[in-house]
């Protein structure tokens, strides 16, 4: 039975794995939709600015004095709009926004799965379930978890690179003694 327990152990590990890439993911698309939400405001305004400014006199004096300013001027509004439009298209066609969608329902899944697997063995090690009892607990929820992970989107290299920093290192998925007790109303906490 050693074995099966463990099975569930490394089982549980994944997912807490899997969770936290798919948060990672989550964060990433998240930052690059920001950006080029700032790239895309930011040419766009240069942009109209520079339309603006090139319908009025505002330029007359360096224009005399530099004829070919003009010229270089527009052609660097055009450059812009081009690349203001070149944003705008990739904004529109991307599907960033989408993926974003999926990764929060794979992380709100998998974290759901990781409550499931630690409650499983929970009720194991305080002999709550026997052995068959966790078998048939560990057979459902590989059923559930193999939809999970099928339907889920993929993440990338990165993503799993700042997951495995985060819970290693960081140790973000982990409470010091007594931390967890903090958030419990004054009279459930043991010290009392």
């Amino acid at each position: 039975m050693n074995n099966n327990f463990n099975n569930i152990l490394e089982l549980y590990g994944r997912v807490v794995y899997s969770h936290k890439t798919h948060e990672r993911a989550i964060e990433r698309l998240n930052k690059k939709i920001k950006t080029i939400k700032i790239i895309q405001i930011f040419l766009l305004s240069l942009t109209s600015a520079g339309v603006i400014s090139s319908l009025s006199d505002v330029f007359s004096p360096i224009i005399t004095t530099h004829p070919n300013f003009s010229i270089y001027f527009n052609l660097g509004i055009i450059g812009l709009a081009l690349v203001a439009t070149g944003f705008s298209i990739y904004d529109l066609c991307s599907s960033d926004r989408e993926d974003l969608y999926s990764h929060k329902v794979s992380a709100s899944q998998f974290l759901f799965m990781r409550d499931k697997y630690l409650m499983l063995i929970t009720d194991y090690k305080d002999q709550i379930i026997n052995d068959q009892q966790l078998l048939e607990c560990r057979d459902k929820l590989f059923l559930q978890l193999s939809k999970i992970y099928e339907e889920s989107p993929s993440t990338t290299s990165k993503d799993y690179i700042e997951a495995r920093k985060a819970l290693k290192d960081n140790e973000e998925y982990t409470f010091n003694a007594g931390e967890v007790e903090k958030f419990l109303p004054v009279y459930m906490r043991s010290n009392q």
